[in-house]
């Protein structure tokens, strides 16, 4: 994707809200009977406890009035923003046809190109060949954006998340965390802390419902959401070997995911191979040989330590290549290319393989064709556009713990990265041990851990884990966490 040519914010107009309530009504009718009560049988007015009791009616329906209405103004928003990002979008229409399609500049943007509105935001900008143009919209916490087919998405374009204004973050909710299963290092299956693992690295939902994990016992296990551990495939014999179940072989399984059909990807870190799994737990091998580098076709091909992979919505497979400093790319039929990085352990943006990375270890694939990939050498998580475009997202590059956005935010040899419903990244901040949320706009928190590794469950922000090595996002909301140095799967709800 080419580079933002410029940027329009533009501020003012209005909107109308209604503020009535079923709530407010129930308070001003509570409110008469206190300035006029009637008068009991054996009292001349409220008793303390009659009156202590009104008290926290108000109070209750005050919150609850409250809520309602935040959520009533959310809705405004989100209706108003869209509706002012279609208006701005056939004006800008309008504009190109009436000069012929030609470019705008600075200039023709800061004087007022788009319609005036209160509130909206706009970020405007150009793309490379000065055709086309990506047009964001942001009305406090709604955020949208216009395709060139004129379908309105959640969120910004690729090139505003990095620059979008905002005032902060919206501070998250106290969360809890606990133990799903594991508990010493060992290879045992069973019900929750019956359950044993070795070093969990990386986590995947199967078709099923169940937490797929890769295991340095070299073994690919398998947890319900109740907690019951089985082993879909592999033992505790190294080796790569195709086949069904137990009788199949991991050298190291390392990354995992799983596509749409219920078919399950995994790299494996001694072999740089990609294999697969179906439901059913039969294994076969889809690309690479031996560690190395090469692309090509099936066996032919040549991955080093590959690291975390995921699915695209066509297929498509994207391998972080961390021995090789690269991204890779894997078609269903086991075509191997380089999609991005020079093999060059460096950091710079641009496009394909003149961009650079340092050793990467996590990526995750948005529904829209993004890419995010937690360049873990280089302490920061950076987006490819569909097209191989890499700039960087978050982190300032410097090994650290700081939230904020953008380059302000800092981490600590980030591993694994997962997106859930409403387009934030949540991401296994290893060597902090600290589980962090990044939102569609580049503000990174900490939603769980403390600095110093250990073994805690509890209230979110006092909870502790031990090199966390990946997170993953179930249906509900539920954040899956591969404590690998504690040797157990954890809950964040």
């Amino acid at each position: 994707m080419g580079q933002a040519n410029s940027l329009l914010s533009v501020v003012n107009s209005n909107s109308h809200h209604n503020q009535g309530s079923v709530a407010h009504t129930r308070i001003k009718q509570i409110s008469q009977r206190i300035q006029s009560p009637a008068t009991p049988k054996h009292s001349s007015g409220l008793t303390i406890v009659e009156l202590l009791i009104v008290i926290v009616v108000i109070a209750i329906l005050a919150s609850i009035s409250l809520v309602s209405y935040r959520g009533i103004l959310d809705r405004v928003d989100e209706s108003v923003a869209q509706s002012d990002l279609r208006n701005a979008s056939k004006y800008l229409e309008v504009e190109r046809t009436q000069e012929g399609g030609g470019t705008y500049s600075d200039e023709d943007t800061s004087g007022g190109a788009l319609p005036k509105t209160e509130k909206t935001e706009f970020l405007y900008s150009l793309r490379s060949e000065g055709e086309k143009y990506c047009l964001s919209a942001v009305r406090n916490k709604a955020r949208f954006w216009i395709s060139e087919e004129g379908v309105i998405h959640e969120g910004v374009c690729l090139e505003h998340a990095a620059v979008i204004t905002e005032i902060g973050p919206v501070e998250d909710r106290e969360l809890t965390v606990t133990t799903l299963a594991g508990s010493e290092r060992g290879f045992v299956d069973g019900q929750g802390a019956e359950a044993r693992f070795y070093m969990p690295m990386r986590l995947a939902l199967a078709s099923n419902g169940n937490l797929l994990s890769t295991d340095r016992t070299n073994a690919i296990r398998s947890i319900s959401p109740a907690g019951l551990v089985t082993t879909l495939a592999g033992s505790s014999i190294h080796g790569s070997r195709d086949g069904q179940g137990s009788s199949a072989g991991f050298a190291i399984p390392e990354g995992l995911a799983v596509n749409s059909s219920g078919l399950a990807y995994v790299s494996e870190y001694n072999s740089g191979r990609i294999r697969t799994i179906t439901p059913s737990g039969l294994v076969a091998t889809l690309a690479g040989s031996t560690n190395g580098y090469q692309d090509g076709q099936g066996l032919s091909a040549q991955l080093n330590m590959p690291q975390s992979l995921d699915t695209d919505q066509t297929g498509n497979i994207y391998v972080a290549d961390a021995g090789n400093n690269r991204i890779r790319k894997i078609t269903p039929s086991g075509n191997v290319s380089t999609f991005a990085g020079s093999g060059a352990a460096g950091y710079r943006d641009g496009q394909g393989v003149a961009a650079q990375f340092s050793g990467p270890r996590g990526i995750a694939v948005a529904p829209n064709g993004t890419i995010y990939v937690a360049d873990t050498g280089n302490h920061r998580i950076r987006i490819l556009s569909s097209s191989g475009y890499v700039v960087g997202f978050v982190g300032s590059g410097v090994a650290g713990s700081a939230n904020g956005r953008g380059v302000s935010a800092q981490f600590n040899g980030p591993q694994g990265i997962a997106i859930d419903s409403s387009g934030n990244l949540y991401v296994a901040d290893t060597q902090n041990n600290l589980i962090r949320k990044v939102t569609p706009s580049g503000w990174v928190t900490t939603i769980a851990g403390s600095l110093s590794a250990g073994y805690v469950d509890g209230p979110s922000k006092s909870a502790k884990f031990f090199s966390p090595a990946d997170v993953e996002v179930g249906p509900s909301g539920v954040i899956y966490v591969a404590d690998s140095g504690n040797n157990r799967i954890r809950k964040i709800e």
